[in-house]
């Protein structure tokens, strides 16, 4: 999440060097196309070296590095240049491209694990797989790729940025609580999409529809009712969070201690088979 931000925020910069550059020099578009290319494809080259090269080193400082996973977005960015080129595609390439792609993504789930190499070289296979998806839907509506296009995949789809915001904080309090089997999965994906589902339709889909006097008008309501709640339950509901907060605090610090504790046995066997006490 922060290596996205931080590209969203260097990266628009990089695009209005270029564009004050081939403005002042009155470059024509496909100059400008070329040298926007060539500047993205080097960043994006050279970040994947890096990444490359930090992987076998430092796997660690390769996964939450920023210019060790720059490639990933740059790749993207690199797409976008030949727009044009790839509205052209063929008809009859465009669903073999897409299904290519889905079939590189549903790879990628299952070979990549704990002993795989990433970001390099193992993260090529699910950018690559994304890129062939959305090359394949370029300049025309992917009706061909009906497995993406059902309604479940799309909700799933709108909802992905709050899936994303909620899913490791709940993959880590559960796990601090529940011990990995089918269960602790279904928990997992039951409450992660319940929260998600809740934080797109509550909160994210209303503040970024909302006009500046309806936001207005919402804060106003929301001090009106925080000030006038009555005490107690105030401090109730402050009470029980901190409760929760610390038992799975506790628990993630030591989990040996809140084990059942094993049942004493009383009574072992002798040499001539009856019991004796156990000491």
């Amino acid at each position: 999440m922060s290596i996205e931000e931080q590209f969203l925020f260097f990266w628009p910069l990089i695009i209005l060097a270029i564009t004050v550059i081939a403005v002042r020099w009155q470059w024509r578009e496909e100059r400008f196309t070329v040298a926007m290319a060539i500047v993205i494809g080097g960043v994006t080259a050279a970040s994947l070296v890096w990444a490359f090269h930090l992987s076998s080193v430092s796997p660690t400082w390769a996964y939450f590095g920023t210019f060790t996973r720059l490639w990933e977005l740059g790749a993207g960015a690199l797409l976008a240049t030949p727009v044009g080129v790839l509205s052209r595609t063929p008809d009859w390439l465009r669903p073999l491209l897409s299904w290519i792609g889905v079939g590189a993504l549903a790879a990628s789930a299952s070979l990549i694990g704990d002993a795989t190499a990433f970001p390099a070289p193992w993260a090529l296979l699910p950018v690559a797989g994304t890129l062939l998806v959305i090359a394949a839907g370029v300049g025309r509506e992917p009706a061909f790729q009906p497995l993406l296009r059902n309604r479940a995949l799309t909700y799933v789809g709108n909802i992905s940025y709050s899936l994303y915001l909620v899913h490791w904080p709940v993959i880590v309090l559960l796990a601090a609580v529940m011990s990995a089997s089918v269960y602790y999965d279904a928990a997992v994906l039951a409450l992660a999409f319940g929260l998600a589902i809740a934080l797109h339709h509550f909160v994210d889909t209303p503040v970024r529809y909302a006009s500046v006097a309806a936001v207005r008008q919402a804060r106003r309501d929301f001090k009106h009712r925080l000030f006038h709640v009555e005490f107690a339950t105030k401090v109730a509901g402050v009470a029980a969070l901190l409760l929760i907060t610390a038992s799975l605090v506790a628990y993630a610090a030591r989990p040996d201690a809140y084990k059942a504790a094993p049942q004493p046995v009383c009574c072992g066997p002798t040499h001539a088979g009856t019991p004796s006490p156990q000491r």
